[in-house]
């Protein structure tokens, strides 16, 4: 299933290490397609980001608002997990960010049941 315009252009400007490689956000989305991401009803309902180099903070996917699952493992973000990923609620029901190097508190908003069993080595030991 295909993403909406809106969602496609999101996508490109959370990621733009990745757009920039895969060139305009039709080609971006049209590459991501069983690869990047998993599409219903034209929404991303799961992000696959695993080990594909992404540097810096990681990026709001408030404006994600169907996620269910999201992989960043392995690549080289930093600082805090945005408080606003809070919002996902039950609704995000695996989240693994494990190989980053993050910082700060990761159950500041997030549901009891989703600390207790989805954040597993999402820090590194120092």
């Amino acid at each position: 299933m295909s993403l909406s315009s809106t969602q496609c252009t999101v996508l490109h400007q959370l990621f733009p290490s990745l757009a920039s490689k895969l060139g305009s956000v039709a080609s971006f989305c049209a590459a991501g397609e069983n690869v990047l991401f998993v599409a219903s009803n034209q929404l991303v309902t799961k992000l696959f980001l695993a080990s594909r180099g992404l540097t810096g903070r990681l990026p709001d996917l408030s404006r994600l608002t169907a996620l269910t699952s999201v992989d960043l493992r392995n690549n080289s973000y930093s600082g805090d997990i945005p408080t606003r990923w809070a919002a996902f609620g039950a609704g995000l029901a695996y989240l693994n960010l494990e190989g980053n190097s993050l910082t700060g508190t990761a159950s500041i908003g997030f549901p009891s049941h989703f600390i207790d069993t989805f954040y597993m080595n999402l820090f590194p030991s120092t």
